[in-house]
């Protein structure tokens, strides 16, 4: 069991960041963001410091890390100014620090909100304008997230009324399209980057599922999709502000071609994701559209190979990987397909290779029956049956009964048996699209 980190060590950690405030060069750069990383990790850790308090303050930045954005205007974190109003004599600056960061928060918290607009450049040309919503549950209420895809021309008339700068301006392509959040209304820029890009991922996986068969084999292995991010531009009541930037922005490779039937078919996706109605089932599908959205566009076989395996374990609510084929098998989309059946049966050994071996050796094939086979037909099933189900302990206890052939587990529980039996039946007449 993990144990809090002594007050000592963490004092120590503050010191050592409040002694380098102030330097330029780019060694000492580095080592405060190594050492504000540890300082995430610990305050967000509730096994190591039981002050939660803290953990809304700093896991915004922490998504962000991970997403590979940063806000060209302040390269090394907000933190910066609080460490500045420790005072250095403190015979506990690490205590001191939360206190100022409960402040902030405090302080954070009586600003009144701010309608914000978060647009982002995409690599693919659309024909004609998606206007759409994406629901999800905040606390106890359900809520609508709109958003739109527009044009290059029509991002260049809005563009033509406001101060943006040229070199993003002039990044942008013909062939390129725009999302667009509206009506955001937060009190933290921070916080509505890292707010709508989950939402775009979210959206651009249900954009994947649409290009499910067009994974290929090739002389060079490719990404399943091609689609890349680069920019999100922040709008404040209605004038622009700044942007941020991905850490892997680079001018895009190549450009998506979308064409009717696939915005179509993602517009058919996100009809099922609205129409269910559990928080937990819904946020579970979020995070899998999400990781599946990662996963299509990495470029490297073993690691496309590990993120896809992370989606299904996602969706299959397990990492016991015999229980993991177990609920796939059992799955009823796979009809006679013993083939499909017994390859599922090599998938762990090729994730483990990666995991406990380093063995990079999965193929353009292994990738492409994870993405095609398995994960895009798993998402397809619970993105259309999400909405039977009143939470995701209930979609647990389906999926682990429709893997059991234990009868005393399956008088047990006689109504979600019932419902998995009638499923069962019901599933020979639901197509899947592909």
């Amino acid at each position: 069991m993990a144990k809090e980190f002594p007050i000592d060590v963490m004092d120590d950690i503050v010191r050592k960041i409040i002694k380098i405030l102030g330097e330029s060069d780019f060694g000492y750069i580095l080592l405060y963001n190594q050492y504000l990383e540890f300082l995430h990790r610990v305050m967000l850790d509730s096994k190591r410091d039981r002050e939660e308090e803290v953990a809304p303050k700093i896991r915004t930045l922490l998504r962000r890390k991970k997403m590979g954005l940063d806000q060209t205007s302040t390269p090394i974190g907000e933190e910066y100014e609080l460490f500045k109003k420790i005072d250095k004599d403190s015979t506990s600056p690490y205590l001191d620090f939360k206190k100022i960061v409960y402040t902030e928060l405090r302080r954070r918290a009586q600003v009144e909100e701010t309608c914000y607009t978060v647009i982002y450049p995409l690599n693919f040309e659309l024909k004609q304008k998606v206007a759409s919503k994406l629901n999800e549950i905040h606390g106890s209420k359900r809520r609508e997230v709109e958003f739109e895809i527009i044009s290059h021309s029509e991002f260049a008339a809005t563009a033509a009324a406001q101060d943006i700068p040229s070199h993003l301006l002039n990044s942008f392509s013909v062939q390129f399209s725009f999302c667009i959040f509206k009506d955001i209304y937060a009190r933290n820029d921070d916080f509505v980057v890292d707010y709508c890009t989950g939402k775009l991922a979210c959206i651009l996986g249900l954009l994947s599922l649409s290009f499910g068969g067009r994974v290929t084999y090739g002389d060079k292995p490719k990404p399943a999709l091609q689609i890349s991010r680069s920019y999100a531009l922040l709008f404040k009541n209605g004038s622009y502000s700044n942007y941020y930037s991905f850490a892997d922005n680079k001018p895009p490779a190549s450009f998506e071609t979308i064409d009717q039937t696939d915005i179509d078919k993602s517009l058919g996706f996100l009809r099922f994701f609205n129409e269910i109605k559990s928080k937990s089932i819904i946020d579970l599908l979020s995070d899998a559209l999400v990781t599946y959205f990662e996963a299509s566009v990495e470029a490297d076989m073993a690691s496309a190979y590990l993120k896809y395996w992370v989606c299904m374990e996602n969706c299959l609510l397990t990492s016991d990987q015999e229980k993991m084929i177990r609920r796939l098998k059992g799955l009823p989309f796979w009809g006679q397909n013993q083939y499909w059946i017994h390859q599922m049966f090599l998938m762990p050994q090729i994730r483990n290779d990666y995991v406990h071996e380093l063995k990079t050796e999965a193929s353009q094939f292994d990738r492409n029956f994870v993405h095609n086979i398995v994960v895009g037909n798993l998402i397809r099933y619970l993105l259309q049956t999400g909405s039977k189900f009143s939470d995701k302990n209930q979609l647990e206890l389906f999926l682990d009964l429709v893997s059991r052939q234990d009868l005393k587990h399956l008088q047990a529980h006689k109504k979600m048996a019932e419902l998995a039996r009638k499923e069962i039946q019901d599933f020979k007449s639901l197509k899947i699209s592909s």
